[in-house]
């Protein structure tokens, strides 16, 4: 019976362990989820601390009251060229004014007279082309009835060339026949 009770002690320790362990691995995955949402808030709130002590940092500071005061200082110039622009919009005004009555003047000095006269200058000058245009087609249909009758003059030498390149040809061949049937007589 001692075997028994050895068995059956051996049993219930392995049974409480086995139940131990199975307590543990729960209670431990329960815990680890709990460490984990700990985890997502520590990240979260030291996000939050790193960038509250960054936008704190006294030179960050210092930088951003630079900046600022610097985009004041460019407000306040352009204010002031705002107000200014009103005293050089009328001096342009005045500019401009002057520059009408000096094209008036210069629109006065330009007279039909003087348009006339170019315009007559114009007109003399593409006559003048014209005429030239016209002596030179006059000229091309010489130079082509003159290449014509050229070409005529040699097509008609080359036949005459030809002609007696074949009777020197026929000449020949009766002179060959002759010497070959002629038989010398020793």
């Amino acid at each position: 019976m001692s075997k028994f009770f050895a068995t059956m002690t051996t049993g219930i320790i392995c049974v409480c362990i086995t139940m131990f362990l199975t307590y543990s691995i729960i209670h431990m995955s329960k815990v680890n989820s709990k460490i984990d949402e700990w985890e997502e808030s520590y990240d979260a709130i030291h996000q939050d601390v790193s960038t509250f002590t960054k936008v704190s940092d006294p030179k960050t500071i210092r930088l951003y009251v630079k900046e600022l005061n610097k985009i004041l200082d460019e407000i306040h110039f352009l204010g002031r060229l705002i107000e200014n622009g009103q005293l050089a919009d009328e001096g342009l005004t005045k500019i401009l004014n002057e520059q009408v009555k000096m094209n008036k003047k210069i629109l006065k000095m330009v007279t039909l007279k003087a348009y006339n006269k170019t315009t007559g200058l114009l007109r003399e000058d593409l006559e003048t082309l014209y005429e030239g245009d016209e002596y030179v087609r006059e000229r091309l249909y010489s130079l082509n009835k003159d290449s014509k009758n050229s070409n005529k003059e040699i097509d008609k030498q080359l036949d005459d060339i030809q002609d007696e390149i074949n009777d020197i040809k026929s000449l020949l061949k009766a002179m060959n026949k002759k010497k070959f049937i002629h038989t010398h007589k020793k």
